[in-house]
């Protein structure tokens, strides 16, 4: 190692040249939904500006999209009033060039959602959709999911909950914990 940072190589040229060796990649684009405002987090701020570990929960989720060479670019959906926000303090400044649209978001996620897919080319087969205020999302999940979506047509990624979760009534009363089955 003689101290210096290796090259990034851009992922279209990794795709050009797996291509001409015979390999096809498949690239998705990403609609990431960041349009809530967090209102049950109680916080002063919406929860994907908030800080995690010195970074903005969103622009996490963005830097890992980024990274994930099976994502050829990414939509991102957030309030209306916050685009430019979002283009200078978190795609700009976090360098995130896989964003290519900006959209206002709606009133509830679903419009959100509907928002990001009108933003979608007809040439585009896969597409992803992730909310932004999951920054724990690996690249190797979403490669795995867009290759599965490439073959059957559809996919919902799911991770086993490692957690206890406790079933309660309406008046908070817990009620039942399941068993983990793993």
């Amino acid at each position: 190692m003689n101290g210096r940072a290796a090259p990034r190589i851009p992922s279209e040229l990794i795709s050009r040249k797996l291509e001409s060796a015979g390999i096809v990649m498949v690239q998705a684009v990403a609609i990431i939904v960041a349009g809530g405002y967090g209102k049950r987090m109680l916080h002063d701020r919406p929860k994907q500006y908030v800080s995690l570990a010195g970074t903005p929960i969103l622009a996490r989720t963005l830097i890992t999209f980024e990274k994930t060479p099976s994502v050829g670019r990414i939509i991102l959906v957030v309030p209306g009033g916050d685009r430019d926000y979002v283009s200078d303090e978190i795609v700009g400044r976090y360098r995130i060039r896989k964003v290519k649209q900006i959209q206002a978001g709606g009133e509830a996620r679903q419009d959100s959602v509907r928002k990001g897919l009108e933003m979608i080319h007809g040439g585009d087969d896969i597409i992803v959709i992730h909310d932004g205020v999951r920054p724990f999302i690996t690249q190797e999940l979403i490669d795995l999911s867009i290759r599965e979506a490439a073959q059957s047509g559809a996919v919902i990624p799911v991770i086993p909950s490692t957690g206890t979760v406790k079933i309660i009534d309406k008046n908070g009363v817990i009620r039942d914990t399941p068993e983990r089955a793993y």
